[in-house]
Parts: C-alpha cells; structure tokens; sequence
C-alpha cells in the first residue's frame, strides 16, 4: 500500500501543510553515518509555525515518531532519514522535502557548494557556527564538544 502523498500527490502539501524543520548533530565516525557506530548527539526542530525547540540525545526521536507534521524538511534529509530508520522508525510514510537536493535543482549545472552553511549564505541567511564547524573539520566529535556551542549550531540550522 503507497502512502496517500505518492499515490495522489499534491504539491499544496508544501505550501499549505505543517512541516517540522529539523537537524542533527551526530558522534563522526565516517562523517556520521549511521551505518557506523554513530548516534545523535542532539537535535533542534520547529513544527509548523511554532519555535525552534533543541533536543538533547535522540529526544527528537519521540517527536517524528509522533507524526503530528506533514511533511519533514532537512538538508541533506537522507541523513536524518537513516538514523530515523537505525532507531526503528518506518519512514515509509514520511513525506520529505529536502534543501539539498532543491538546491541542487535551482542552480542546475552551475558548479556552486551545496552545504548548508553556503546555501544559508546565498539566500540572505547566516553561516555555520565557526567554532564547531573549525572543531569538526580537527576531527573532534560532537559528543566531546559543549553542549552550549552544539545548542547554538543546530538551532541556528534550523
């Protein structure tokens, strides 16, 4: 059986629907890939038209578990979508709309960065937290930073 947003799509569900915006920061082994020994850190996220709201551990889970949204946007959703599924979630049923992969359509074949923080940049919004984006790049995990510069990063992302 094919969830309802595939068998009768209707692109109103973006405009008109209740989106919950989120992100992680996950421990870095292979880039955070939940295939490895991985697991979220933290979270943030903002359901419809409501604050952004941080999560400390997978607490996020909970609420995508709920299912009280539309529609999930996250960039590079493919991420989220793994650990959702590393965490017994059925995704299946999760319609996504992910910046990445818009972006990706929007500047065509033009050769531009696709990460969050340039994205952000291009369309009027802010940077990366430098400090944790310095940390990362030395290889420091997540789980070994404050938990005051990680707050301020996947809120700030959100």
């Amino acid at each position: 059986m094919l969830p309802e947003f595939i068998s009768n799509p209707d692109p109103r569900i973006y405009l008109e629907g209740k989106a919950l915006v989120l992100d992680l920061e996950t421990t870095n082994i292979e880039k955070g890939d939940a295939r490895y020994d991985n697991r979220i850190v933290c979270a943030a996220s903002k359901l419809g038209g409501g604050k952004i709201q941080y999560h400390p551990s997978d607490s996020i889970l909970e609420i995508v578990s709920k299912g009280d949204y539309d529609f999930i946007v996250a960039h590079n959703a493919k991420f989220e979508l793994k650990y959702f599924i590393k965490n017994g979630i059925n995704v299946s049923s999760i319609l996504v709309y992910d910046t990445l992969l818009s972006e990706k359509v929007i500047i065509s074949n033009r050769n531009k960065p696709l990460d969050l923080g340039s994205v952000s940049l291009r369309y009027g919004g802010t940077a990366k937290e430098y400090l944790v984006d310095l940390l990362m790049k030395g290889k420091v995990c997540p789980s070994e930073m404050p938990e005051s510069l990680l707050r301020r990063r996947v809120i700030k992302d959100v």
